[in-house]
């Protein structure tokens, strides 16, 4: 009766065995036939499930704000560059749903983005830029660059053989900034190179415009690529508030129903008011010790009111966040 028990068992495993097997050889045939792009869609779906898993105070919004897109280059095309950046919006939104971007379309969008602070030669005041975030209860802010669009020839083949191939570089820039510090969460430069015609080069340099379909791969790669290093960047933050003013014994967030605040929530308070100096004369705030803590009592739209129930030092400007 044992071996006989033992033989079924066996079979079942080759059974299981063989299964498995036709499987793995059916994906690695989808695979070659359909190329990467069923690889990547499969990837992109399981970051955002991983995503879900690994997110920090998944019960909170993070608010980010979204500076206009800034080009750099000489080629302007306003319709290519506003289906870029609502594209890029939109696969945010996609890929980190507890993430609301606040963009020059959105309701209560921040008008300092449109002249976000500059500290010489074309760079961010890091720090001025992280105290005008805080009023408005943004987590981070993203800045995205266009820096260059050049055109290169390149020799392929051998010997006698050899032909040229025409090429367009794409340049872009991706910055996101972190308001309780002022660092960088951020800092890529993406390039894409696209194959194409001598006319279009020629096109590109008499009258510096080429056709739109050629950008359309390139721009799908920089829109997926700065949307997964953003959200991957933002999900291993902790969510973060700031205290906008004082009014008798309430304590007023810039932070509310937008963000999921909820009355009788208790929020930590910590000190992030001091600066120390880096490199190259950026400044930084110091992430602070914990000095109170604060109960909410009345939530709004995008603000709450609170009462302190511990500690003698809170005030204006103050990081709150979640009690762990």
């Amino acid at each position: 009766m044992m071996k006989k028990r033992n033989e079924l068992n066996f079979q079942a495993l080759n059974q299981r065995g063989y299964y498995i097997y036709v499987v793995f050889v059916l994906l690695a045939v989808i695979t070659y036939l359909t190329g990467c792009t069923a690889y990547n869609s499969v990837s992109r779906k399981t970051k955002n499930i991983t995503r879900g898993f690994k997110g920090l105070d998944r019960n909170m919004k993070k608010l980010v704000g979204m500076t206009p897109f800034n080009n750099r280059t000489s080629f302007f095309d306003q319709n290519l560059e506003t289906n870029f950046y609502e594209t890029l919006i939109e696969t945010i939104a996609s890929l980190c749903p507890r993430v609301v971007i606040l963009h020059s379309a959105a309701a209560g969008y921040p008008e300092f983005l449109d002249g976000i602070p500059q500290q010489g030669e074309g760079k961010i005041d890091n720090l001025e830029l992280a105290k005008n975030g805080r009023p408005f209860g943004l987590n981070a802010i993203v800045s995205i660059t266009l820096n260059g669009i050049n055109v290169f020839e390149e020799a392929k083949g051998f010997w006698w053989f050899k032909d040229t191939h025409y090429f367009f570089r794409i340049q872009m820039k991706a910055e996101m900034y972190d308001t309780e510090t002022g660092t960088k969460l951020v800092d890529e430069i993406i390039s894409q190179n696209i194959e194409t015609e001598e006319f279009d080069i020629e096109l590109f340099k008499t009258q510096n415009r080429f056709e739109p379909f050629l950008l359309e791969d390139a721009f799908e790669y920089f829109v997926n690529t700065i949307a997964e290093k953003v959200c991957d960047a933002l999900i291993v933050q902790p969510w973060k508030g700031y205290i906008a003013a004082l009014t008798g014994d309430k304590v007023i967030l810039s932070s509310g129903e937008n963000c999921g605040l909820e009355a009788g929530q208790v929020l930590e308070v910590f000190d992030s008011s001091e600066i120390i100096q880096g490199m190259q004369g950026h400044r930084f705030f110091m992430p602070g010790s914990k000095i109170g803590q604060i109960k909410i009592t009345a939530v709004f739209d995008d603000s709450a009111e609170a009462e302190i129930i511990a500690g003698s030092k809170v005030g204006v400007g103050n990081l709150v966040k979640t009690k762990n």
